[in-house]
């Protein structure tokens, strides 16, 4: 069972990342402009998020489920605007290639934690891992803790499989691509995601 419990949760993790959105164009931005290596680490940022949803979804924090789903709107409306502001900058970050020059490369703890706290400003994400784990029979009391731990470590290599996966074949076009291509790519990544975001502000606004 546990093996079972472990492909499941790698299946459950590969179908939330899948979806393309602004992580997904952030990854595949970074993996062509500053390499497979900063795409990976900013994939794993998202998938240790997920994990982290998953966590609390799996240990039943019901109390700390409903604080971030009663505070959705707000939490997704300052995640919106952390967007925005990647985006601006992604597309600012344009004018570093029209001298000929590759752009800086962005830490990799940075590339890390952005991509993580950019996961979590999505608190729908905890709504559909209850509802996964909860289908499985794994929430706390239903399931041996080694079950458990065994779908969220699942979560977590499924999710970063398809970032592995994406980053590499992104990654891959880096080295043909001239420096007016890299300039096409940070504008239109910029502007995809200041775009989602501000769809997200209308979608999410209290108001």
């Amino acid at each position: 069972m546990v093996g079972y419990d472990l492909i499941q949760g790698a299946i459950y993790g590969l179908l939330v990342a899948a979806p393309v959105g602004p992580i997904g164009i952030l990854c595949i931005k970074r993996s062509i402009v500053q390499g497979r290596t900063s795409g990976i680490v900013s994939g794993l940022g998202a998938a240790s998020a997920d994990l982290i949803y998953g966590m609390i979804g799996a240990l039943g924090i019901s109390g700390l489920a409903a604080f971030l789903s009663g505070y959705k709107a707000w939490i997704q409306l300052v995640g919106a605007c952390i967007l925005i502001v990647i985006g601006f900058n992604m597309y600012r970050s344009s004018a570093a290639t029209d001298h000929g020059e590759r752009p800086r490369p962005t830490s990799l703890l940075r590339s890390y934690l952005s991509a993580f706290l950019m996961t979590l400003s999505n608190p729908m994400t905890i709504l559909l891992f209850i509802g996964i784990i909860s289908s499985a029979g794994l929430v706390a009391g239903q399931g041996s803790p080694v079950r458990i731990i065994a779908l969220l470590v699942g979560i977590f290599l499924g999710s970063a499989l398809w970032w592995v996966l994406l980053c590499t074949l992104s990654g891959s076009v880096r080295d043909r691509l001239r420096p007016s291509g890299m300039r096409w790519v940070n504008r239109i990544s910029g502007v995809a995601i200041m775009a989602l975001a501000i769809v997200s502000i209308f979608q999410s606004a209290p108001f």
